[in-house]
Order: structure tokens, then sequence, then C-alpha cells
């Protein structure tokens, strides 16, 4: 048996009463307040501009850069300068800066460049090599102390 449908069968689950929604509306102007100004015609009938307003150097289609028009490698939107290397990072940034066609473009590079560009670590750095002399001190003393003593026999010796 088939049972018929309606096109309205399913109205009534979100009735106001039903969704126990009680809110009043908003309240709106009878007609929209009026403007103030008027509108000066910049084109004729066919869409062609009038010989008194001044036309424009750049394309009538805007700076948008299609898919030909753009550059076989695109260099990152999001550049974090924290892990690189100077090298690295002065080479990533001289690409953003370079391609200014990207960046000219409505649908271009906005490029976003944060963190800073650390100092060159070698291979054979320590931790406290990395860290401020002070700091470094701090933390040697009592270290260079204890392996004196284990030296002498303090610490190893079990006294």
């Amino acid at each position: 048996m088939a049972c018929p449908l309606s096109l309205l069968q399913y109205e009534d689950a979100f009735l106001a009463q039903n969704l126990q929604n009680w809110t009043l509306p908003k309240l709106y102007k009878e007609h929209p307040s009026a403007r103030e100004g008027y509108t000066q015609f910049i084109a004729n009938d066919r869409g062609h501009l009038l010989p008194a307003v001044p036309r424009s150097k750049a394309s009538p289609w805007g700076t948008f850069m299609g898919t030909w028009e753009m550059p076989l490698k695109i260099p990152p939107a999001k550049l974090n300068l924290t892990s690189r290397s100077a090298a690295a990072a002065s080479h990533l940034t001289d690409w953003i800066h370079k391609s200014t066609a990207l960046t000219s473009a409505c649908n271009g590079l906005r490029p976003q460049i944060t963190g800073k560009v650390g100092s060159p670590v070698s291979r054979g750095r320590t931790f406290l090599q990395g860290v401020d002399g002070m700091f470094a001190e701090a933390w040697l003393e009592p270290l260079q102390s204890r392996v004196g003593e284990a030296s002498r026999g303090g610490l190893l010796s079990g006294h």
C-alpha cells in the first residue's frame, strides 16, 4: 500500500510552536530612508564612456592573473624564518620580493613573513654554549664544583 505524499507533510515540525521559538520579529522601517546626493552618468545607453569622463590607464579587466600568466614556481604564502639559516632565509625573502607581478595581481600572493633568523649553529655546540653567557656561568659553577669533588674522590668514594 502506498502512502500519499504531500509537499507540506514535514512543515509542521518547523512551526514556531513546535520549535518553541518565541522570539519577536525584528522591526524594520516601512520605507527605506532617502539617500543624499545624485547619480552622475558616466556611460551612454550603449555602455560606452562619455567623452567628459576621465579614462583609466589600467586594464578594464583589472589585474587578475590567469593560470597561464602565473610563474612555474610560486613562493610560499606563509614563511616562518625561525628555523632557517641566514642564507636560506635571504633566498626565500628575495624570491618573494622579486615576484612583483604575482604580488601586484588582485588574486596574487599576499606573503606573511614571520619569525627571526637565528645565528648559525655549528654541529659541535652544546646547550650551554648557545645560551647567554651569564646564565651559562650560573649553570657551570655548581657542575664544575661537583666534577672537582668527584675527581678528588668526594662523591665517588662514598665518604
